[in-house]
């Protein structure tokens, strides 16, 4: 694979990527609101993962842990349990959510908002994080339906490992790509995810798991077409 600037084109793109890295010189950043302050909430810097999500998913854990209500073998099976619906939320958000006008066109606006801006210009760091205002009303959701579901001190602590889990997400995407990801597994998760940008977007939609994508067949690992 090519590196340029931190950005990393797989075989099918490297062309691609030099156009998209030109016309980013050329142009800026892409905008998405005129006014400066919504713009300003549609970028996130990295220091948002430490500063924000490490204190409120370590607060729940506590909160959901303190009172001793939850037995050992439960906090074990609540956090298998977190970790695999996550994968299955990261691949079904990605796929079904941020591709949306891939099934209604219609959807083309509401995209572009959420995730396109990002595959229009993959080298922008200011999108390489989803910005509050996106991921806490979604995280809320999550954590209501959790506590629901599994009672109060299940419901924090399901919530408290799922929000790691963002986290690990929001962290490895960063990592895939600015150039961070080492190791045999961190370069497969890297290349995974580059592919999906840079040559195929119909494929690999998990970030931090492949497993769906290997389920269900929508993993491809090698940059040429056909």
């Amino acid at each position: 694979m090519d590196e340029t600037n931190g950005q990393t084109s797989t075989e099918a793109g490297p062309e691609l990527a030099g156009a998209r890295n030109a016309a980013r010189a050329a142009t800026g950043p892409v905008r998405l609101f005129k006014s400066d302050i919504l713009e300003r909430f549609t970028r996130t810097k990295l220091a948002t993962v430490p500063v924000l999500w490490l204190p409120l998913c370590a607060g729940l854990l506590f909160l959901g842990i303190r009172d001793g209500a939850l037995s050992g073998a439960e906090i074990d099976g609540l956090v298998l349990i977190a970790l695999f619906v996550w994968t299955g939320f990261e691949y079904t958000f990605h796929r079904f959510v941020f591709h949306l006008d891939r099934y209604f066109p219609g959807a083309a606006s509401f995209c572009l908002v959420m995730h396109g801006s990002h595959h229009v210009d993959p080298g922008d760091a200011g999108r390489w994080l989803t910005p509050p205002v996106v991921s806490l009303p979604i995280f809320a959701g999550v954590l209501s339906i959790a506590v629901l579901a599994l009672g109060w001190d299940g419901g924090l602590v399901f919530a408290g490992i799922f929000g790691l889990a963002y986290v690990a997400y929001d962290v490895t995407h960063y990592a895939s790509h600015d150039g961070r990801l080492r190791g045999p597994f961190g370069s497969y998760l890297r290349r995974h995810h580059l592919i999906h940008h840079f040559a195929d977007d119909t494929c690999n939609y998990g970030v931090t798991s492949p497993l769906w994508d290997w389920i269900l067949g929508t993993e491809r690992m090698s940059g040429r077409r056909g």
